[in-house]
């Protein structure tokens, strides 16, 4: 995504040229050039679509509400301020947006690799089951 916008940016230094301060990023636009930097685009899904279609990235404007998601979930932030921000209203919607990442899985098998204390792993005498802090 970065790599996108500073595309974008370059683009845009080549089609309006110096930036001023009250210029939007996303310009009112034929697709190709800037029709006024002062004004805003109208849709900013055709001006996301623009963008990567110029530069070659596949991925839709929606994807990002499930990015955004799961990067806020696994920096550690609360269920609660997550769903706020992205306007859910049940727990349902949240879990629907956020997919745990694939590096946070295998982080979880790997914790399993953690060795058990010995006293961890006694066997119960009457029925054969490990006991202690870390029960299987």
């Amino acid at each position: 995504m970065r790599a996108a916008f500073e595309m974008h940016l370059s683009w845009y230094s080549t089609a309006v040229g110096q930036s001023e301060p009250g210029w939007f990023l996303f310009p009112l636009c034929d697709r190709l050039k800037p029709d006024d930097p002062t004004r805003t685009i109208t849709s900013a899904k055709s001006a996301w679509a623009s963008v990567f279609a110029s530069t070659g990235v596949d991925c839709r404007f929606h994807d990002l509400r499930h990015t955004v998601c799961s990067k806020m979930a696994e920096a550690g932030k609360s269920k609660e301020a997550i769903m706020e921000n992205m306007g859910h209203v049940s727990e349902a919607m949240y879990r629907r947006y956020f997919h745990r990442s694939a590096k946070s899985r295998r982080e979880a098998v790997l914790s399993l690799e953690r060795p058990f204390s010995a006293e961890a792993l006694q066997e119960s005498p009457k029925s054969g089951i490990l006991t202690g802090s870390s029960r299987l």
